[in-house]
C-alpha cells in the first residue's frame, strides 16, 4: 500500500479556505514533521533569516531541534518560530494560517515520499519543497501550486519562496482529482480483494 493520505483527513483538508488574510504584511511558512537530520531544515531558516517577507513555523520535535533554537536565538533570527508537536486537529489550524506549506528531503533519503506533503497539497495551499530527483519528485510534480529548490540549496530555496509568494493560488480541483488516487483507503481495498481471491 503505497504512501498517501487517509480518506479522513482528505475529505476535512479540501474544505480549508486557500483565502488570506491580505492585510498581513509577511508570508506565513509552516513545516509540520520531524524536525531532524533528513528534513535539513537549516536551509529554510537560513533563507529566510534576513528577509521581512516571511514569517515561518516549524512544528515538531526531533533530533536538530535543540540545535535549531539555538542558532535561532544566537543569530537573532525573529521570523522563525519552533513549536512542539501538537495533535492533528491543531495542526489544521496551523494549515489554514499558512500561505506557504514546506518540506524537504536530503539526496540520502532520495527514495522516501513523505506522507504529509499529500496533506499539504489537499489544503489548497502553496507548497514549496526542497528534494532530490527520485519518485517524490517525479509524484508531487504533477500538482498544481507545487514549487521545488535543490535540496540544501539556500539560493535555489530563496528562489522557489518567491516564485510561490507570487504565484496565483493553486488550481485546487485538479489537485483534489488527482490526490483521489492517493487516499489510502483506496488501495487497502484493493489490496484486500486480492487477498481473499
Amino acid at each position: 500500500i503505497p504512501n498517501g493520505i487517509e480518506e479522513k483527513k482528505y475529505q476535512k483538508l479540501i474544505l480549508i479556505s486557500s483565502t488570506m488574510n491580505a492585510t498581513q504584511d509577511s508570508t506565513r511558512i509552516v513545516y509540520a514533521g520531524n524536525l531532524g537530520y533528513a528534513q535539513s531544515l537549516m536551509t529554510l531558516v537560513d533563507s529566510v533569516k534576513t528577509s521581512n517577507n516571511f514569517n515561518v513555523e516549524l512544528i515538531g520535535e526531533g533530533a536538530q531541534k535543540s540545535y535549531i533554537n539555538k542558532y535561532i536565538a544566537d543569530n537573532h533570527v525573529d521570523n522563525v518560530r519552533v513549536i512542539s508537536s501538537m495533535g492533528w486537529n491543531d495542526l489544521v489550524d496551523k494549515y489554514v494560517e499558512a500561505e506557504i506549506l514546506y518540506a524537504q528531503i536530503t539526496k540520502d533519503f532520495a527514495s522516501a515520499i513523505p506522507t504529509k506533503i499529500f496533506e499539504y497539497i489537499a489544503t489548497g495551499k502553496k507548497v514549496v519543497l526542497g528534494l532530490p530527483n527520485g519518485p517524490a519528485k517525479s509524484i508531487f510534480s504533477s500538482f498544481s501550486g507545487v514549487f521545488f529548490h535543490e535540496p540544501l540549496d539556500v539560493d535555489s530555496c530563496i528562489c522557489a519562496l518567491n516564485a510561490a509568494k507570487n504565484s496565483v493560488k493553486p488550481d485546487r480541483n485538479l489537485n483534489n482529482l488527482l490526490l483521489k488516487d492517493y487516499v489510502r483507503e483506496k488501495h487497502q481495498g484493493v489490496f484486500c480483494a486480492l487477498l481473499s481471491k
